[in-house]
């Protein structure tokens, strides 16, 4: 519903009545669970985050790939899914 105004409650997404209303699901997680839960390899994981969806709106020329000329969007996490960095534009924005 447009307009609609969704909580974050206990993990939840929800409208004012505790209705479920969404999902909360990090990207993060949802690598996660495709590498641990659905055998998918880490790099076409990550192919399926980044590159397919830039193509899917024709930015793939900006984003979803590292390449001289594309904008500098990254996230580094490490073996156990904890992101450590986040990189924006080019510029560090989170550091753990």
């Amino acid at each position: 519903m447009l307009g609609k105004t969704i909580y974050y409650r206990n993990g939840l997404c929800v409208d004012e009545n505790g209705t479920l209303s969404g999902s909360s699901l990090t990207m993060i997680e949802g690598v996660r669970n495709l590498v641990e839960h659905c055998g998918i390899a880490l790099e076409e994981v990550l192919r399926m985050a980044t590159l397919y969806p830039a193509r899917a709106i024709g930015v793939e020329k900006q984003l979803g790939s590292i390449a001289p000329g594309m904008v500098a969007n990254l996230t580094a996490f490490t073996r156990d899914y904890k992101i450590i960095k986040t990189i924006v534009n080019g510029n560090e924005v989170v550091t753990e």
